[in-house]
């Protein structure tokens, strides 16, 4: 079947079949070969044009598919084993040679804007049915559904989830929790027919297609507006015009019109008036309960600007707290900044629910309030909140967490949520002040974590950040400084943030605590420890965020692992020699030359969506190769990681502080640690490889079988001394206690060093540090 043949179907009369079924194939190898890695077939390649021929799109709606289809760009992990995002031998640059072909990328990467994957693709399935084709040129509906994966994430930089979000905006206006309980999905028939309507208007005279129903509508409104030769607009339910299109096309030339009839009842859908449709509506979903109903619904709320993100998520009562209450925001802020950094910061001793801090998520107040004033423009232009944010992190108080109490009790007496006035029958808002304050320190902790090209910045899905507000423990009975955040469920927290769906919640469909990349709603996430393992903690330690997939040898994966087969049989060679020591003028860092270092990517024969990886290093001229997971070396970058900070100050040195210095790269083993509870200390080069050798380390080797584990602690702005105390701090060797009060493993502690600043400093008074 070649594309000729298939754009000179006749929709009329009798077609030879026979003859059409003999008919060759007009694609190239490399055509064939894209389609193949996209894990699509030439007939569905086909059908798709076919599908979206009468698709009209304008002469802007082209350009800016093209368009984004040119920006789309591929980012590299390590040594370019693998990619994210969009290569150049990507088939949506097929698709972009033909009209038809950018009207299909189009359609589907603004499905997938909206729907989930299965109903988009049960979308394009109706579409398809529509042309009344014989069974046996119908493709499965997983080709749909690798058409919709293929385009996902192409629009997901541009403009139009914007205009989604504002257009949706008319339906859930400004309290959550009251209008958006209409919230529906339409069957996948009924928004084809729809559709189907838009796109034959122009070749049968139709110069207005009204629809009616639910939010569905919204979405048909976008699409219209943002691609195709039509006007919109929308009529409320008053017959007012609430939004139109700014572009008039010319109506002697036979441009039809969308106009867009709201309508809040759930059990509507979109119907045709001069042809009008309605959408049936699915089941109507609970006020904003995120159970497994609520999950497996089809639609997303489209996205919002980063400039007022926060009042147009969660509305009026949002933006009455920033501006009313400017004051108590501030103070709040700068204690919960306050709070978190003393149990991050006490001499190398975390609280235990500060165990799981990641090393970019702004751990010091200094840089929660910097980040704060960088990351949420609302927050910057209350100059009220900054000044009152900067006297809670500049005063010295007694008691950080009386006084937080204290700001949040003022704030209940504000807020009209449900939960705070349990005495009104009647609350004003859903939304929970408290609730929200608490939420606002762990969003800006997460997004200090995210990185995104500046070219391709993706907008945060009203769905996703209701989901992180919901999280949120119960202010009224966690007064802690608890947060939404941690760095073990970065991707997941990531996911939920910026996926336009909330079908695209995929945290209880994988393993996170051993994923290192994920796709999902046409986005990209991965940690940096993919491309700069060696990096600083808090640039190693990264999230990247990127339209398009994971590929490795041009084919799409969905998840990256780490190998525990690999890791569960790995050897290893060990380090020849310890001492111990308490005096520190004469120590140096050990290098080790002739380290050789290989990352490794396998694809399995039993899941072909996943890749599963490692790293692994070796030593010329000695047995044994270490290896560990990218994950894995994440992960203990994380919990090794030292928040304190003594710059500035005046330390001891450490002399005096008895440790065990261990020279050479390789694995620890018994045979040459002495007994007791002096630290063991690897001191090695900045950036070395030898560091991830020694992060990786679980436990002690040869240990037997009562295994003794390693507590491990990487140095920060911290002199030697300092790092030293942290680390004796922590306690160990006795074995820690477990939830049921018995000892669990032995434990030693490990101090890596990467500077042995410090080591000449004299004495000093008594305001020292230690």
């Amino acid at each position: 079947m070649s594309t000729s043949a298939v754009a000179n179907f006749s929709q009329q009369g009798s077609v030879d079949w026979v003859k059409l079924a003999n008919a060759p194939v007009n694609l190239t190898v490399g055509v064939l070969s894209r389609l193949s890695r996209a894990r699509l077939e030439a007939i569905t390649y086909h059908a798709a044009l076919l599908i979206f021929r009468p698709a009209e799109l304008s002469d802007q709606g082209q350009i800016r598919v093209y368009d984004a289809i040119k920006k789309t760009e591929s980012f590299p992990s390590l040594n370019k084993a693998l990619w994210f995002g969009f290569g150049i031998k990507h088939i949506i640059h097929d698709f972009a040679e033909s009209r038809e072909g950018l009207a299909c990328v189009g359609m589907c990467a603004a499905l997938n804007e909206y729907f989930n994957i299965h109903s988009s693709s049960g979308i394009i399935s109706e579409l398809w049915k529509m042309k009344k084709l014989p069974q046996d040129y119908t493709p499965a509906l997983h080709q749909w559904s690798a058409l919709i994966e293929a385009c996902s994430g192409v629009l997901s930089a541009t403009e139009f989830p914007l205009i989604l979000g504002q257009i949706l905006n008319q339906y859930h206006r400004n309290v959550l929790g009251t209008v958006r309980t209409s919230r529906t999905a339409s069957s996948s028939e009924s928004v084809a027919e729809v559709l189907h309507t838009v796109f034959e208007a122009s070749k049968r005279d139709i110069t207005e297609v009204h629809i009616t129903g639910n939010r569905d509508c919204a979405w048909v409104a976008a699409v219209v507006h943002w691609l195709l030769k039509m006007e919109v607009e929308i009529i409320d339910d008053s017959g007012t015009i609430c939004w139109a299109s700014s572009h008039k096309w010319p109506s002697s030339e036979g441009y039809a019109k969308l106009i867009v009839y709201q309508d809040f009842t759930p059990s509507n859908r979109p119907e045709i008036v001069k042809k009008y449709h309605v959408l049936n509506g699915g089941r109507r979903l609970l006020s904003l309960s995120w159970d497994e109903e609520t999950c497996d619904q089809p639609i997303g709320l489209g996205r919002v600007p980063w400039e007022t993100c926060l009042g147009d998520t969660f509305g009026i009562s949002v933006r009455e707290l920033l501006s009313n209450y400017g004051g108590i925001v501030g103070r709040c802020l700068g204690l919960d900044a306050r709070i978190f950094e003393n149990c991050m910061c006490i001499n190398g001793e975390k609280s235990s629910w500060a165990e799981s801090a990641h090393p970019s998520a702004a751990i010091t107040a200094r840089k929660f309030a910097l980040a704060t004033r960088d990351l949420l423009p609302e927050i910057r232009a209350n100059n009220e909140i900054l000044e009152s944010m900067e006297e809670m992190i500049e005063r010295k108080l007694q008691d950080e967490k009386m006084e937080y109490e204290t700001q949040l009790e003022a704030l209940r007496t504000a807020c009209a949520c449900s939960r705070c006035r349990r005495e009104s029958q009647h609350a004003v808002y859903e939304i929970c002040m408290l609730q929200f304050i608490k939420f606002l320190p762990g969003l800006v902790r997460l997004l200090s974590t995210i990185q995104m090209p500046k070219n391709l910045s993706i907008l945060p899905s009203v769905a996703g950040m209701e989901q992180l507000y919901r999280q949120h423990p119960d202010p009224l009975t966690h007064f802690e400084s608890e947060q939404i955040f941690d760095h073990e469920s970065i991707i997941h927290l990531s996911i939920l943030l910026f996926c336009p769906s909330p079908q695209n919640i995929y945290a209880q469909m994988y393993n996170e605590s051993r994923t290192s990349a994920m796709s999902a709603g046409g986005l990209c996430f991965y940690l940096n420890t993919l491309c700069n393992p060696t990096g600083p903690p808090d640039e190693a330690s990264l999230l990247h965020v990127v339209p398009g997939r994971i590929h490795f040898n041009n084919f799409t994966y969905e998840t990256i692992e780490d190998d525990r087969n690999a890791l569960d049989q790995r050897g290893g060679f060990y380090v020849q020699s310890a001492r111990a020591i308490s005096s520190y003028k004469d120590v140096v860092a050990s290098s080790t030359e002739g380290l050789d270092f290989t990352f490794n990517v396998a694809e399995t024969a039993t899941n072909s969506k996943i890749l599963y990886s490692n790293y692994q290093i070796s030593q010329k001229n000695r047995q044994g190769i270490i290896k560990f997971g990218i994950r894995e070396l994440y992960t203990e970058i994380c919990n090794a990681y030292s928040a304190d900070d003594c710059q500035g100050k005046t330390c001891q040195t450490p002399d005096g502080i008895e440790s065990i210095w261990t020279d050479g790269a390789g694995y620890i083993s018994t045979g040459i640690i002495p007994a007791g509870r002096a630290p063991i200390v690897r001191a090695l080069p900045n950036q070395a490889l030898e560091i991830l050798i020694a992060l990786t380390q679980q436990k002690l080797a040869n240990s037997g079988p009562l295994s003794t584990l390693l507590q491990k602690q990487l140095q920060g702005n911290q002199c030697i001394r300092c790092c030293l105390s942290g680390v004796i701090n922590r306690g160990g060797e006795g074995g820690r206690r477990d939830h049921a009060g018995s000892f669990g493993p032995m434990t030693r502690n490990i101090c890596i060093l990467t500077d042995l600043r410090g080591i000449e400093r004299t004495a000093v008074q008594d305001n020292s540090v230690n």
